[in-house]
């Protein structure tokens, strides 16, 4: 979720007739399906067949693109689409921020084929782990004014079971607002969030079997989504990280608290929210929440290689790929 559409979401939703986004009392949860990129993002095919699906917040659809930047499709159906993910099997899920679910999709339909409930507010990163459990990010654990930080209670990580997905298992007291989560290799879930609607970001982990949350002293401004890459890197976007605000992305080896790498994929001051690795992990997509847009950059020297502009506009938040 971007600083610009912190204010938005009760709005919006409550316009096209989802009251409970308002703050009002949420109906019996809703049985919505979650899952992400697996964390370690290591190569599975060939770049041929890449498909990069990034979430337009306002029209409230799933956009499909070719690498090459050539628009081939939309998921529908949806509202306020923000956390994005993809499995082994080419699977798409998509966390539904007005409904309070996730929606999985076939790589090649517009309709979503299941869901899983649920039980926060506003989820926003999904991530599976090699068991196929999966963890959803909370900004809170129920249901208030999303406008009003001071009224919201912690949010939480909950860790749908596989394989059915009813039985859950929560995390809580580490991020106060929790953003986007992911695995690393060694199965430790890692989450980054807020303690307030402004800086500084925070960042940490549950290690693998346990409950306690461990906090890691990697300082940032706003959280806009992590991921590891095949080598096990930290890769952190913090979406105020640049020089004059804009979202800069950060790659930390294993175990460090100090940069060895940045890219700045927003110097102009915008923000990028939610990132992705593509084949093989040489391609980095950050879609632009402000110029409505996607851009491609070299993972390894940081270089820009492709801007993508779709003829449509809408606030571009949330970012996958399938091979």
């Amino acid at each position: 979720m971007s600083r610009r559409t912190l204010c938005s979401l009760a709005a919006a939703c409550t316009a096209i007739g989802l009251s409970n986004c308002a703050g009002l009392p949420l109906p019996s949860p809703l049985h919505a399906a979650a899952v992400s990129n697996v964390a370690m993002q290591s190569p599975r095919r060939s770049d041929h067949s890449e498909r990069v699906y990034v979430g337009n917040y306002y029209d409230n659809d799933v956009d499909v693109f070719t690498n090459a930047g050539k628009q081939i499709g939309t998921l529908k159906a949806m509202c306020k689409p923000e956390g994005l993910a993809s499995d082994a099997q080419g699977n798409v899920y998509e966390a539904d921020q007005c409904a309070h679910e996730i929606r999985v999709f076939a790589s090649d339909t517009p309709k979503a084929k299941m869901t899983i409930g649920d039980h926060g507010f506003a989820p926003l990163g999904i991530a599976i782990d090699r068991r196929g459990d999966v963890a959803v990010a909370n900004v809170c654990a129920t249901v208030r004014q999303f406008c009003q930080f001071d009224q919201l209670d912690q949010g939480n990580v909950t860790v749908f079971l596989a394989p059915d997905y009813k039985q859950t298992r929560v995390y809580a007291n580490g991020c106060f607002y929790c953003f986007f989560v992911a695995f690393d290799a060694a199965g430790n879930l890692w989450a980054d969030g807020n303690t307030s609607a402004y800086p500084p970001g925070t960042i940490g982990y549950w290690p693998a079997g346990s409950q306690t949350y461990v906090p890691v002293n990697i300082a940032f401004n706003f959280p806009g989504g992590l991921l590891f890459d095949a080598n096990g890197n930290l890769v952190l976007d913090d979406q105020s990280g640049s020089p004059n605000g804009g979202s800069e992305v950060f790659v930390y080896a294993p175990g460090s608290t100090k940069p060895f790498r940045s890219i700045a994929v927003q110097p102009d001051g915008s923000h990028v929210v939610q990132i992705a690795l593509g084949a093989a992990g040489e391609r980095l997509y950050a879609p632009d929440d402000d110029d409505n847009a996607i851009r491609l950059f070299n993972y390894r020297n940081g270089q820009l290689q492709k801007t993508i502009t779709p003829a449509q506009s809408g606030g571009f938040i949330g970012v996958t790929t399938t091979y």
